[in-house]
């Protein structure tokens, strides 16, 4: 009997070992698949010799026909080397619905961004395990040219760092020579009003929501904005430098014991309003000279054409308008808004904080 129980604990044994074996097996397989989609990849983006290869015009229709390419599975770049990156980001947000993908409109300029990851297969897994965190979003509308964002990235160097207990080695942030050029790269399938502007190592705590020093739009500075905060509040200024309201009234407006509920108005234009920087402790994005040379010959081309569009459009005017009523009609419709508008305080107002909460309370 306890020959036969020895005798079973031996092939269980030997089975466990053997599995083992079989997993170590497996992973150093998918790990030579993902080296082979990778570089496959890379020579669409790069050309045999290295060189850059002419880019494709991005479009949306054929951002419509972009499919998952066979093979390629983020699951199989978990076992690539990776390493913590943050990406600053510009983007001209005129078609967009917003920054964030959890939105239910299309496009937005997230969902942009990982289309364009995964073309590059620079993912190594999804969102969660990519750990993936944003400074902030924007509205609809809204531009950036300092947005940044956060997530595990495929390295191209091979040195092993801190594994934090996840799949696949994870670089040391110090290393960057033969790295991947993510700006390059990732500019060359990303739609013409999103491009990369830099990247940085970064430790993998980092979080881009939590780490900022200050993050800033048009001429206002903050840790962090509340939704609507800067349009409201430019809609308010707006108000004051057209002389309808009393420069007063922002001291007003900010003693919610005195008002508590927001008067009604309608906000300032979403179209002007820029996320100009977001800046972060020993954060200092890099990119190559190439990269950079790319990356300026590509915007000095998009303002020419939006100099262009302006340009028309301002013609147009000087031949749809006589001049007379280009010197009359301003004062005619000044005076009328100054006749049509209504004091703030005169408004009727929106629920107060508390009111709010105890609405949400009393669904719950």
């Amino acid at each position: 009997m306890a020959t036969q129980v020895s005798c079973d604990v031996d092939y269980v044994t030997t089975l466990q070992a053997r599995v083992k074996e079989l997993e170590a097996e497996n992973a150093n397989l998918l790990s030579r698949l993902a080296d082979c989609h990778c570089s496959k990849i890379e020579k669409k983006l790069y050309g045999h010799d290295g060189k850059a290869t002419e880019p494709k015009k991005a479009n949306k229709k054929s951002k419509e026909k972009i499919e998952k390419k066979p093979g390629y599975n983020t699951r199989f770049m978990s076992n690539h080397s990776k390493r913590y990156v943050a990406l600053k980001v510009m983007y001209f947000g005129k078609r967009f619905y917003g920054f964030a993908s959890e939105a239910q409109m299309q496009p937005t300029v997230e969902s942009e961004i990982f289309q364009a990851l995964e073309e590059a297969r620079l993912l190594v897994g999804d969102k969660k395990e990519s750990q993936y965190s944003r400074c902030g979003r924007t509205d609809k509308g809204v531009s950036s040219v300092g947005q940044v964002i956060a997530l595990f990235l495929r390295s191209r160097l091979k040195i092993s760092g801190v594994n934090n207990g996840s799949s696949g080695d994870i670089v040391l942030e110090e290393q960057h020579e033969g790295e991947i050029d993510y700006v390059r790269v990732l500019n060359r399938v990303l739609p013409n009003d999103i491009r990369i502007l830099g990247w940085c190592p970064v430790p993998v705590d980092f979080h881009a929501s939590y780490d900022g020093n200050q993050l800033w739009a048009i001429k206002i500075k903050g840790s962090a904005f509340l939704w609507h905060q800067v349009r409201c509040m430019v809609a308010v200024l707006f108000l004051v430098g057209k002389g309808l309201e009393s420069p007063d009234i922002t001291d007003l407006l900010l003693d919610t014991n005195r008002i508590p509920r927001k008067p009604q108005y309608t906000m300032a234009s979403e179209v002007p309003l820029v996320l100009q920087s977001c800046e972060f402790k020993d954060v200092k994005f890099m990119c190559s000279s190439e990269a950079g040379e790319a990356l300026h010959s590509h915007l000095v081309n998009e303002c020419k054409i939006y100099q262009l569009q302006a340009a028309i459009f301002h013609e147009a005017i000087l031949n749809s308008v006589p001049p007379l009523h280009d010197q009359i009609l301003p004062a005619v419709r000044e005076s009328k808004k100054k006749a049509s508008h209504i004091p703030l305080m005169s408004r009727p107002t929106e629920p107060s904080y508390e009111e709010r909460r105890a609405k949400l309370n009393s669904c719950t």
